[in-house]
């Protein structure tokens, strides 16, 4: 009945009044606008405005690896591509760390961002394949 109703032309325009009553307040703008657009992210995987690919970086600290979502791509001003890499945290994606990383320190993973997400709010207990496989050629280098 909820579908129904959002698909149609008013409840279309019933839930972008709703929105823009949220978006008001002062406090929970931050907040709410803040988790829709993570949510957006999530579920655009592939297109743009969305997450792009599903890489693994150094992270918190050296020697450490994480999983994250390269979410835009830009050159710094010597001409060296940089990629904005959202990190999520265990067990709840909505929270985490933006880093901006060299292309050179990334690890590209051929894993889907739906996987990744499974991994994440499995706290680990998921681990696809892919990643296994990375892992054992990043220890024999």
């Amino acid at each position: 009945l909820v579908g129904l109703i959002t698909e149609n032309i008013i409840g279309r325009r019933v839930i972008r009044y709703g929105e823009s009553q949220l978006a008001r307040v002062p406090v929970f703008r931050y907040v709410y606008t803040g988790i829709k657009n993570l949510v957006t992210g999530f579920s655009m995987s592939g297109k743009s405005g969305g997450f792009n690919q599903v890489v693994l970086i150094e992270f918190p600290t050296k020697g450490m690896k994480t999983i994250g979502f390269v979410t835009a791509e830009m050159k710094s001003e010597d001409g060296e591509k940089l990629l904005t890499i959202y990190v999520p945290q265990a067990p709840t994606p909505t929270t985490g760390f933006i880093e901006i990383v060299k292309e050179k320190d990334v690890v590209r993973l051929d894993m889907s961002i739906e996987d990744a997400i499974k991994m994440v709010v499995s706290a680990g207990a998921f681990s696809p394949a892919q990643l296994k496989a990375c892992l054992k050629d990043q220890t024999d280098v």
